[in-house]
């Protein structure tokens, strides 16, 4: 399949986000894994570098950030030339220790990247592009307020398995390919152990019209984490009174 035309449309839309909000820059997180390095890869060839800034923002290398992501992803900043920065979040995350355990923890990691992020497009004028995936989105894996937020949406349009075809395009580096998806919010994360099913199966899935009544065991899991998450796709409920 001739992916050229969809990646040359993403790559317009962007610009004319971009040039629609009068903004400056773009402020990306690079995380090291696929979906950010992406992400990155559109917006240089569609902004140009001098309009980048990205961000790495690991915690508790390597414990739980892992030092080949933290290198990659750097790496890859160098590669395209883009402003860069490397920031650990260890000190901002330290008064959430005695507060949060577990997933509201983790989940806090994320949000405090992401209010870094949007500070730093406050001090610059600029706007934070998003790295989920439609994968990530219809199944609600992403932290509501953290790496679920953004100025505008780059590659929530794609399956987490055609983001693996787009960095082939783009001549990622292959260990973005192949290095297991992980969020790294803990230790020994990694997506598809904690979903329980990979991303392949969760695209068959979810492109299923009889996702609803199929009854395939994963086809279940697949469906009952999407539904559980209609709320974070779904702008915030006002109440009428």
């Amino acid at each position: 399949m001739n992916i050229e035309p969809r990646v040359l449309e993403a790559q317009l839309q962007l610009r004319m986000f971009f040039a629609s909000t009068g903004a400056k820059k773009a402020i990306i997180g690079v995380s090291g894994g696929v979906d950010s390095a992406l992400v990155l890869s559109i917006a240089v060839h569609a902004l140009g570098k001098e309009n980048i800034i990205a961000l790495c923002l690991p915690y508790r290398v390597p414990e739980i950030s892992s030092l080949q992501n933290l290198e990659d992803a750097q790496n890859l900043c160098v590669f395209f030339g883009v402003e860069n920065k490397t920031l650990m979040i260890d000190d901002f995350a330290k008064p959430y220790e005695s507060i949060f355990s577990g997933m509201a923890f983790a989940n806090t990691l994320a949000r405090i990247r992401m209010s870094i992020l949007f500070g730093t497009a406050n001090q610059t004028n600029g706007v934070v592009l998003g790295t989920c995936n439609k994968s990530e989105i219809m199944l609600g894996y992403e932290t509501k307020f953290g790496d679920g937020a953004a100025d505008v949406s780059v590659i929530g349009n794609l399956w987490k398995t055609e983001v693996w075809e787009w960095a082939k395009y783009y001549h990622l580096p292959d260990s973005f390919i192949t290095k297991a998806p992980s969020a790294e919010l803990f230790i020994g994360q990694t997506d598809e152990k904690e979903m329980g099913f990979t991303y392949q199966e969760a695209d068959h899935w979810l492109q299923q019209e009889n996702i609803s009544t199929a009854s395939d065991p994963i086809s279940r899991k697949v469906y009952s984490l999407y539904t559980a998450s209609a709320h974070k796709r779904s702008s915030v409920p006002i109440l009428i009174f």
